[in-house]
């Protein structure tokens, strides 16, 4: 949606009002936000690295082992082995060519990639006193299919809170934001107070308020915002 003033702007500033569901916005945003793993497909789903992850590739660079005991990482590489099809003769082995347990553990994960880790069990596994430094969370959209896992490292501020980092990143994998520009004499404004993804026009109307210009524009302004921004 786009108006302006121009018809009658003789008796206060030039106003364009820009306000649409932004598609382009919504592509920039998962581009900038994540590293795509892994395209949703027949057998399996969509997952994505967050920015703060998107270099991690295997197994090892998902812990910090540094607390683990030896015993602790012996346990964890028994584990890893099938013995079905090996023994431990063939592990002590394998062994023999690292120094301790804990590198004998970290290379054998090193060899695991990521998305095989999630594809087949849907989570990382716990290692006695080793420290998991990534989460993993699944999302989902409106719409059948919708679904994603995300991979993530915790941070301070919304990132530290579970539900309103789910919530971010259904809304930036799934929703279309909303762009709202309005040219004040030439000058771009934007309401920034106002949540892309959750238009809301009490909110944008509070903050054109805000804006340093005349009363009547601001009243125009508010007149012509959309209750709902088109597509």
């Amino acid at each position: 949606m786009t108006k302006n003033n121009y018809d009658n702007c003789s008796t206060m500033e030039n106003i364009e009002i820009h306000c649409y569901y932004d598609n382009d916005l919504s592509s920039h945003d998962v581009e900038n936000s994540f590293k795509v793993l892994q395209y949703d497909g027949h057998q399996h789903s969509a997952i994505y690295l967050f920015d703060n992850c998107r270099d991690i590739d295997n197994l090892s660079e998902c812990y910090d082992l540094s607390k683990m005991t030896e015993e602790q990482a012996k346990f964890a590489v028994l584990g890893f082995y099938d013995m079905k099809y090996t023994t431990m003769s063939n592990i002590m082995n394998d062994k023999s060519a690292y120094d301790s347990w804990k590198d004998f553990l970290k290379d054998t994960i090193a060899g695991v990639s990521i998305k095989d880790e999630i594809n087949y069990h849907r989570k990382f596994p716990e290692y006695d006193g080793a420290k998991l430094l990534v989460n993993i969370v699944e999302v989902r959209g409106y719409n059948q299919g919708d679904f994603a896992r995300v991979v993530y490292k915790e941070e301070e501020g919304f990132l530290s809170d579970k539900s309103k980092t789910k919530k971010y990143f259904e809304q930036t994998l799934f929703d279309t934001p909303v762009y709202c520009c309005i040219v004040i004499d030439g000058e771009d404004h934007f309401l920034e107070d106002v949540d892309q993804y959750e238009w809301d026009l009490d909110d944008a109307k509070a903050n054109v308020d805000k804006f340093d210009i005349s009363d009547k524009a601001k009243e125009w302004i508010k007149n012509n915002l959309p209750k709902y921004p088109e597509s």
